[in-house]
């Protein structure tokens, strides 16, 4: 061990500011491990108590804590602190003990940039990485540990916010949903709650009085929970879930009119990969890795044997060629004095249970019998006595070196319901002329198809283009089609129609917040859904800050 004088160097700077009121008298390392000694050096300290400044002190204490390694070494401070008693007569607390802000917590064993990095690590993954990760830069910290610094994080403090987005988010799929409120302006996540109903979304709103817009889907709960907590913002119905919505209703009316739909032509053939040009390699199997195996190694012994026998017309000995050769003396005698080269003697394979009806199973895959149980059927008719799974093996292995047969383009292809919502939904300027005849066909094929055409091509367009303006015409449209389920559509819409008109012509949507939720998603699964909710929120709302 060694001990360095206590004056006071330059070096010293480098573990800790002279300006926190502590200085470094001494330090001492091993060849594992660095112990400081520390010295506070305010002659005054403040009262957590009054905050009232004492100059008397009562007494002297050590307080030992670990502190971020020095590369391999582990560093462990040791503080010389002092407990001092309070000048202020109304104080309750008499004695008390001086406080370190910037290098330590009261009552903490570890320093504040030791406790920083750990909690960085934790809210990055989750409790056991961090294990793992804190090992390798030299720490040592428990699970239970990281989860209470993770609990003891404080949630960041954001501005008011002025516009957000608000969306659903699954605990546990079908079980258990909560909110996840997103600051669209500042791209963050501003909270989560534990379920979505509209009251808590209602009180959580009431609390931030500066929202002016709310971005949502279709909820009617979330509707009437921003209704109540904040009647003054404008509600946005996000456009993607207009879009989706309509889909679904064109969907539904194509399944009435599946037989006309199919007779319609397909404006996007299947795409077929060209043939190989050569057939591909049978597959290695472990018997034929086995004979290349004993092939290499009857090389080598061959080649091992020419050396020797050259080595040893050169004049060299037995001794001197097995240490040339890195080979025991015995060995190198033995090919001395072989007259061939010394391979292992083989043995004749045993005959297996299938080799006597080997033929007949080539006889029925030759007339393209590819079945294995009916092969089996018809060797056991022969006697044999043997599994179904051994003559499933060999089939098998047949079938994967079998060359693949001609690949052909269908003659013709029939168009799904699918297939036609998509051109459907596609903007009429962006068809394709193969779009256009199919569309073209749809609208001949009945007059109800025609109708919702009609209506879905209005309907796509203001959508995209945002122009509110031609929403109360397209109502009208809509409310006097001859399509049932194009009126109930309009119907919903104008329960909700303040919002749906917002959609149409306002710039924000829910885009970003289902970003947000996807991230939620990928923190979720890194506490391997064992975390709780209040982990998972403080995770989510400090990640990336």
């Amino acid at each position: 061990m060694i001990t360095y004088a206590t004056r006071m160097d330059d070096w010293k700077t480098l573990f800790f500011d002279p300006r926190d009121g502590i200085t470094v008298t001494a330090c001492e390392w091993t060849a594992t491990a660095v112990d400081l000694i520390l010295v506070a050096t305010n002659p005054t300290a403040i009262c957590p108590r009054c905050a009232g400044r004492a100059t008397r002190i009562r007494g002297r204490y050590w307080r030992t804590v670990r502190d971020l390694p020095w590369g391999p070494l582990a560093v462990t401070a040791r503080l010389h602190a002092r407990k001092f008693a309070c000048s202020t007569p109304t104080c309750p607390r008499k004695i008390f003990t001086e406080r370190f802000p910037a290098l330590v917590a009261p009552s903490a064993r570890r320093t504040r940039r030791l406790t920083d990095r750990c909690r960085a690590l934790a809210l990055a993954t989750n409790a056991q990485t961090t294990i793992q990760l804190a090992a390798t830069f030299g720490l040592s910290i428990s699970g239970p540990t990281i989860l209470r610094l993770v609990r003891q994080t404080p949630v960041p403090i954001v501005d008011a916010p002025r516009v957000i987005g608000v969306d659903d988010w699954a605990f546990r799929k079908r079980k258990t949903y909560g909110t996840i409120i997103v600051d669209l302006d500042r791209h963050q996540v501003l909270d989560l709650l534990p379920d979505r109903t509209a009251e808590t979304l209602a009180v959580w709103l009431a609390g931030h009085p500066s929202i002016a817009i709310v971005t949502r889907d279709r909820s009617e709960t979330y509707a009437a929970g921003i209704t109540a907590g904040a009647p003054q913002a404008i509600q946005i119905a996000d456009r993607w879930h207009l879009l989706r919505n309509w889909a679904e209703l064109l969907e539904r009316i194509g399944n009435r009119h599946r037989s006309l739909i199919q007779q319609c032509p397909d404006p996007h053939p299947p795409r077929l990969l060209p043939a190989p040009a050569s057939p591909p390699a049978p597959r290695r199997t472990y018997r034929r890795h086995l004979e290349e195996q004993r092939a290499q190694t009857r090389a080598h012994k061959e080649a091992l044997y020419a050396q020797i026998h050259a080595l040893h017309h050169q004049g060299f000995g037995i001794q001197a060629m097995a240490t040339h050769l890195g080979l025991w003396y015995r060995t190198v005698r033995k090919y001395l004095r072989a007259d061939t080269c010394p391979h292992m003697k083989t043995y004749p394979a045993r005959q297996r249970m299938l080799d006597p009806y080997e033929p007949l199973m080539r006889e029925r895959w030759a007339a393209g019998c590819r079945n294995a149980t009916q092969i089996y059927r018809d060797i056991q008719a022969q006697g044999y006595h043997g599994s179904r799974i051994s003559v499933a093996m060999v089939i098998a292995e047949w079938r994967r070196n079998e060359p693949p047969p001609p690949r052909l383009a269908p003659a013709h292809r029939t168009l799904t319901v699918r297939n036609a919502v998509q051109v459907m939904m596609r903007e009429p300027a962006q068809r394709t002329e193969p779009e256009q005849a199919t569309i073209a066909a749809l609208i001949a094929a009945h007059p109800e198809l025609a109708a919702t055409i009609d209506v879905s091509d209005q309907w796509t367009t203001m959508i995209r283009a945002r122009n509110g303006d031609a929403f109360s015409a397209w109502v009208q449209v809509a409310r006097v089609s001859p399509v049932r389920s194009i009126r109930d559509f309009t119907q919903k819409l104008l329960k909700d129609e303040a919002a749906v008109r917002q959609a149409c012509s306002a710039i924000w949507s829910n885009g970003q917040t289902e970003g947000q939720v996807h991230r939620l998603k990928l923190i979720k699964r890194q506490m391997y859904g064992r975390g709780k909710f209040d982990l998972l929120r403080i995770r989510v709302l400090n990640h990336g800050r």
